[in-house]
């Protein structure tokens, strides 16, 4: 699988099951960093280290030497819970620089319409890690959010597969149309998600066909 298809979309309300998923699909990755806006147990359990401090300065050092003189060839994630007083989008930047710098691993960003929103400035790196995927340090990405309307559109047009979960807000809904409509009419689509059950999702790969998928286990 390239790395363009590992650049995923989970969508959904609240407890839909999109959490779930994304942590099952990320997990299989062997260097896995995963950010944590809210200090959720489900994203820190099976972690090999929880960064969790709260002061800005000495949670940046420690994640620094979380991933110093590690073993590529070993798997090793890590859960990194953001410090309330630190910028969403300045946590995502400072982590691609870090993965960055010991040559590349996969990301999880849950809620990731707060690390890289509709209306916010990217930056450089987060601009390249976004758009090309197959840069010089590849770096697959899982991204979870509520509200793909909300996301900056340099990360959504560019995401390669999206798995939807039940959906409340219009315009998620609107989105998977518009995802959809190659395939299927919008009432199909709308009709399509209204069937959805709790943990069942329909997954959109590039230029093919929705599919629904079984449901998910929970965690």
């Amino acid at each position: 699988m390239s790395n363009d298809a590992k650049k995923r979309l989970y969508v959904g309300a609240e407890a839909s099951g999109k959490t779930t998923l994304a942590i099952r699909d990320a997990r299989k990755e062997k260097l896995l960093l995963i950010l944590d806006l809210n200090r959720q147990d489900s994203l820190a359990r099976g972690s090999h280290v929880v960064v969790s401090y709260q002061d800005v300065r000495q949670a940046k050092k420690a994640l620094l030497q979380t991933f110093s003189n590690i073993d590529r060839r070993k798997k090793y994630h890590v859960t990194w819970q953001i410090p309330k007083d630190m910028r969403a989008q300045d946590a995502l930047d400072f982590a691609i620089r870090v993965l960055n710098a010991i040559g590349g691993g996969a990301l999880l960003i849950d809620e990731t319409e707060s690390f890289i929103p509709a209306l916010g400035k990217l930056s450089d790196s987060v601009r390249i890690v976004a758009k090309r995927g197959r840069h010089i340090n590849p770096m697959p990405l899982y991204m979870t959010v509520q509200k793909p309307t909300e996301l900056n559109h340099v990360v959504r047009n560019n995401v390669w597969t999206t798995a939807y979960f039940k959906l409340f807000e219009a315009g998620a809904i609107d989105f998977f149309a518009k995802q959809s409509a190659l395939f299927i009419k919008k009432v199909e689509a709308v009709n399509m998600l209204k069937s959805l059950k709790e943990f069942e999702y329909i997954l959109i790969e590039r230029n093919k066909e929705p599919k629904k998928m079984k449901k998910i286990k929970k965690t």
